[in-house]
């Protein structure tokens, strides 16, 4: 797509160190690519994708340092995807590493 703005570039890390705006450039960008409909899910859908229907107080546990990365255990960095334990669903972390974004849409498609 260009250029990697990260401040820590490395094989599978999350991007870190981008706006809502370049998120949305990204998108648009990678649907003219493929031709196909990406979008940020709406904060219901990340909730929902987040719970996998179970009720622990993180993404898959209710032990924090099985799940994610945060300041306590990250070294002040990101790390790549997918260490950590997934939740029911195999969604890996839901909880931690970087901030995410979510849309603005709303689940019946009104903005």
């Amino acid at each position: 797509m260009g250029t990697n703005p990260s401040f820590f570039v490395g094989g599978r890390c999350p991007v870190e160190s981008i706006s809502y705006h370049d998120v949305q450039e990204f998108i648009v960008k990678l649907n003219a690519k493929t031709g196909q409909y990406y979008r940020l899910p709406t904060e219901e859908e990340w909730e929902y994708a987040c719970r996998a229907n179970g009720s622990e107080k993180y993404s898959g546990s209710n032990n924090v340092d099985v799940v994610a990365w945060y300041g306590a255990n990250s070294g002040g960095k990101p790390h790549p995807v997918g260490l950590k334990q997934a939740n029911a669903w195999g969604l890996h972390d839901m909880s931690g590493n970087v901030w995410g974004w979510t849309s603005s849409l709303h689940t019946d498609g009104v903005k």
